[in-house]
């Protein structure tokens, strides 16, 4: 599992405890179990709703009819009803480093931030470092 997609879900873990989840892992060709095994380690709280769909190279050009066979085989709850409500928030969105940790403030070197690769120079809370 990527970094970046651990690091989220060890910071949302207590906000998604008691949900239902579903996963679609896809990979070019390496197999899903590490990733399975990661999520249910950082998501002890939550129940599964079925297994996991794989989407690799090999049959991803399958991928729509893919996951409509694979929806009817997930157990969610029958009062799901998805989304309801998207909050918008106004603070700056969070750096991560390339290891897919929080860049903390004075920070130099490469970060993603908002999808996009950034170059942190020196500041003045880094100056003299």
């Amino acid at each position: 599992m990527a970094a970046i997609m651990q690091t989220y879900l060890f910071d949302n873990s207590a906000q998604m405890a008691g949900k239902t989840v579903a996963m679609i892992v896809s990979s070019h060709s390496s197999g899903i179990s590490g990733v399975v095994a990661d999520a249910q380690r950082l998501l002890p709280n939550v129940t599964w709703a079925g297994d996991a769909l794989w989407i690799n190279n090999a049959n991803h050009s399958n991928r729509a009819s893919l996951i409509q066979n694979w929806l009817p085989t997930q157990t969610f709850k029958a009062d799901a009803t998805g989304i309801s409500q998207v909050r918008a928030e106004r603070a700056s969105p969070k750096a991560y480093t390339l290891q897919g940790t929080v860049a903390q403030a004075g920070y130099k070197g490469i970060v993603i931030q908002s999808g996009k690769k950034i170059v942190r120079k020196k500041t003045a809370t880094t100056e003299g470092l």
